[in-house]
């Protein structure tokens, strides 16, 4: 009987110490992936193509890097950008193929997801 009781106490501290273990990786796991590879500070779906476009932001000294993907991949990466808000907008045009990128109200960046070309004007 005490034998049975203690297997199945060993049993209860291992499965909730390997949880414990496991939301402390998460946790490490998702600061080191944000710190190295920014975090995600805007998306936008286009309609009715379903192309899906994010902004990344990765923290610097004072600056940041700011990162565009489209459909999985990265597109855009901007040089040191000032730090803050720089009131970032995505967009999409109606036909939902063309994403253009503006900073502070400024066109910086379009790209044609259909094609997958960048746009210049």
């Amino acid at each position: 009987m005490p034998n049975s009781l203690s297997k199945i106490f060993n049993r209860s501290v291992c499965f909730v110490l390997g949880v414990i273990l496991t939301l402390l990786a998460l946790t490490g796991i998702t600061f080191f992936k944000e710190f190295l590879f920014g975090f995600e500070i805007q998306s936008m779906a286009s309609f009715p193509y379903y192309h899906t476009a994010r902004l990344y932001s990765r923290p610097g000294l004072g600056d940041q890097t700011l990162m565009l993907e489209i459909d999985g991949k990265t597109i855009w990466v901007s040089g040191d950008a000032a730090g803050g808000d720089l009131k970032e907008k995505i967009i999409w045009d109606e036909t939902g193929h063309i994403v253009t990128l503006e900073l502070a109200g400024k066109k910086v960046f379009s790209y044609n997801a259909e094609s997958k070309t960048e746009i210049k004007e």
